[in-house]
């Protein structure tokens, strides 16, 4: 089963657009798929976050949402 949700978040007071997906298999593994983009001028920027454990997950998470970028 998969189930997505996008959405917008900011990030340093950026616009990031997310798509967040979750698939859980057939032996009940969940996969969580984060993927964030923006335009910086001409260029995009894409990062994805992948991860099943949680607290490893929260980590990148935590690590990512406190970036800052040059401005």
């Amino acid at each position: 089963m998969v189930n997505t949700l996008t959405s917008i978040q900011q990030i340093d007071n950026l616009d990031f657009y997310v798509l967040k997906m979750n698939i859980t298999y057939q032996n009940k593994i969940l996969l969580r798929i984060l993927l964030y983009n923006r335009l910086f001028d001409k260029q995009m920027f894409i990062l994805n976050i992948i991860y099943q454990d949680e607290k490893i997950g929260q980590e990148m998470l935590d690590a990512w949402e406190n970036s800052t970028f040059e401005k």
